[in-house]
Formats: structure tokens, sequence, C-alpha cells
């Protein structure tokens, strides 16, 4: 038996005894040391987004505690990295390159999620989506490579030009990654949080400008360097119908904005379609990503081009799985690592 933090319907998470996964042919068994904590972990138990009972968690890092029949690659005892979705490669959107969009993409996941001590990779995550991690990176450092992903992922659809202006519309973890994604394009970084220590933070990671948008002066100061243009691109992390209106007024014609989450509780938005005519401004959202980017994610980690164990500012056990939630929910905390090992 193992333990594993089981949500239960009406923000009710308790630890529970499960067996341990048993795993088949082409299928690791890898051993949870730890999982970070992710906005849609959150937003699932917020706002029931999952059947009850489920085990949530996906930003993981253990070690290989059994190999099933014909793997070849992995030892026991090996620490990795694994992603729980994956795309075939083969069908429509995968031709296309939407790979988070592919049916068996949205249908693949590992067995339980990674609040949990065990978990089952299925064979083709383990063909796809799992990777060793390097002696010197730190498993709480590694377990970023799938939300560094999605950053690398996003900012790829955005395509920024050299020396343009990004907004960023948010400033926790994920934001501060993006602050750090798209200076490696050299690009004019604006962060905008109406938290001052997540402004601060982000000047740290290389942000030129950071703002509060409900100052007064926000949108003027975005004007004042951008020659009077608006910003080239926006993405938001954050901030749900009204900072996706006030963020269209921030760009300049021809601009883009990029949607990088939804809030379920606010789903909808007031659309202007005459003024996204005329001023032929662009909607772009960015899901997830492929195994193309949790390579390239990792090996930034690797080298530490990315910067992340900073942005960890709370850690708890399965057992705190509900107090850590609580703490991002309410903005207290940066980033929650899950120690899953120490529970």
């Amino acid at each position: 038996m193992m333990n594993a933090a089981v949500y239960r319907g009406d923000r009710q998470i308790r630890v529970e005894a499960l067996p341990v996964p048993r795993i088949g042919p082409g299928e690791l068994l890898v051993r949870v040391t730890g999982c970070g904590i992710c906005a849609t972990d959150v937003s699932k138990v917020d706002h029931a987004l999952v059947r009850p009972p489920t085990v949530l968690g996906h930003e993981l890092a253990g070690t290989v505690a059994g190999i099933g029949d014909g793997v070849q690659g992995f030892t026991i005892g090996e620490r990795v990295v694994v992603s729980h979705h994956v795309p075939c490669y083969a069908c429509h959107y995968c031709k296309h390159g939407n790979f988070s969009m592919c049916r068996t993409f949205k249908a693949s996941n590992i067995d339980p999620g990674g609040f949990a001590e065990y978990i089952r990779v299925p064979a083709l995550n383990v063909q796809y989506a799992t990777f060793p991690i390097p002696p010197h990176l730190e498993d709480e450092e590694a377990a970023f490579t799938e939300p560094l992903a999605c950053c690398l992922r996003g900012v790829k659809r955005l395509g920024p030009l050299l020396h343009d202006t990004v907004l960023l519309f948010g400033l926790g973890s994920i934001g501060l990654m993006l602050v750090q994604v798209l200076k490696l394009h050299q690009v004019r970084v604006i962060g905008l949080d109406p938290v001052s220590e997540r402004q601060e933070r982000a000047k740290t990671f290389g942000a030129d400008l950071t703002l509060n948008p409900g100052q007064p002066g926000a949108p003027e100061a975005v004007r004042e360097v951008t020659d009077g243009r608006g910003a080239d691109a926006a993405i938001l992390t954050a901030g749900g119908p009204q900072a996706f209106a006030g963020t269209i007024d921030l760009l300049r014609e021809g601009g883009v904005l990029m949607l990088f989450a939804s809030d379920p509780s606010q789903p909808m938005a007031n659309l202007d379609i005459h003024r996204f005519f005329h001023r032929e401004l662009s909607i772009v959202s960015s899901y997830s990503p492929s195994p193309i980017e949790l390579q390239e994610a990792l090996g930034l980690l690797a080298d530490r081009t990315v910067r992340v164990k900073e942005l960890v500012t709370h850690r708890v056990s399965l057992a705190e799985l509900e107090r850590g939630m609580h703490l991002f929910r309410e903005k207290e905390a940066l980033k929650v690592f899950v120690e899953v090992e120490k529970a």
C-alpha cells in the first residue's frame, strides 16, 4: 500500500492508503519524491472540474522503482521527471503541430496523479515524456520541467520579434518564468501585478518595468516606453475578463493578446469585434506543451539559464496539501512544493 492525497469533492482532500500501481510491459513504476502545486490543481478543486475520488498533481520528480518488460534506457533508482500528457505524433492535429489538441494527448495521464507516493507511467509516456534528471539538478528544480515547458510553448506561439515590448499580466511563478524566457528573446518585458512584492521580484528576473495595473498612470507608462504605440503583445496568466479588457487598451494596432490561463468562474468577456477588426488585433492561446518543449525546458533548468529554485516559497507534506492550496489561493505563496517522500 501507499499514501496518496485523494480529492473527495467539496474542496476536501484526505491522505488515504491506496494500492501501489501495478505496471505492465513498456511501463515504469516511479516513487514520487515531490510534486509542485499548479494553478490547475487548485482550479479543479475549487470549481469541481474533476470527478472525485481522484489524485491530482502533475509537476513531479521521482526515482524509478520498477521497470516493465521491454523498457530500455532506465535503471532502478534513477531519478526522473515525468510529464502526464503525451501526443500520438500521427494524427491530424499532431501533423499540424497542435500536439496538445491530439486526442491521445488529452486522454493520456499518469496513474494516479503526482500527489501520491508511487505512480505508474504508461508506455507512451515512458517513450516520449520521461527524462533522466541531471546529477547536479535537484528534484525540486526538475519538477518545474512541465510548467517551464508551458512557458516555452506559449512564447513560441506568441512569436515576439527582437526588441518588441511584451506585457506580462500576473507575476506568480509562471509569470516569473515567462519573464526569463521572454528575455532570452531579447524583448522588453513590462510586468503587471497588484502585489508589490511580486513586482520587485520580477525585476530581479529581468523585467524592464513593473506596474500595478489598477493604479492610475499605468496606460501612460506603457505608451511612454513604446513611443506612444502601445505594447506589441501581451500575455495573460491571470486576471480574468477585467484583465482581458484592460490589456486590449494597452496594445498597439496590430498587437497580439495571448491567453495563457483561464478562470472557470469568469469565462465570459465582452469583446468589441469592430475595434478588433479595425485595429487588426489578434488573440492566440497556449494550453500545454509537447515533449519537444519538455526537453528544451529540462535543458534550460539543467544549465540554470532559467532560475526556479527561488520561486519555491513554501514546502508542505502530503497531509498538508489542503493548506498548500490555501496558501496558493490566497497569494500567500508564490510556489508550493509538496514533499511526497517525507509523508
